[in-house]
């Protein structure tokens, strides 16, 4: 996506100062740990309610759904994180890091 012409044009505009608040929100990073939308009336998703008072009980009640979903699915986040093969700016492959194919990974396991 990175590489996308819209995100370079939109790149480009950031770099001169023609985004507003709302446009630069794609470049945000890192992201808010929790984000929440009311996308009926804010299909946009302009404005994050995860920290406004009201919304504590929906926000809660969507922990635990999120919850229970990774226990039902055993989908957790990974304890070791790979690093970023591209340039999250640029979109160019990063010097030295090497995505492992599934004939190396095999081939490390066999070596076992």
């Amino acid at each position: 996506a990175v590489r996308s012409i819209t995100y370079q044009a939109m790149r480009r505009l950031r770099d001169a100062g023609r985004l507003n608040d709302n446009q630069k929100g794609c470049f945000i990073k890192p992201r808010p740990r929790e984000e929440l939308y009311d996308v009926e009336n804010d299909p946009f998703e302009l404005q994050n309610l995860a920290e406004v008072d009201k919304y504590a009980p929906l926000l809660k009640q969507m922990r635990a759904a999120l919850a229970a979903w990774e226990t039902e699915t055993d989908d957790h986040v990974p304890k070791k994180r790979r690093a970023d093969e591209f340039d999250r700016e640029t979109g160019d492959r990063l010097k030295g890091v090497r995505r492992k194919t599934k004939r190396k990974a095999k081939k490390k396991k066999a070596a076992k």
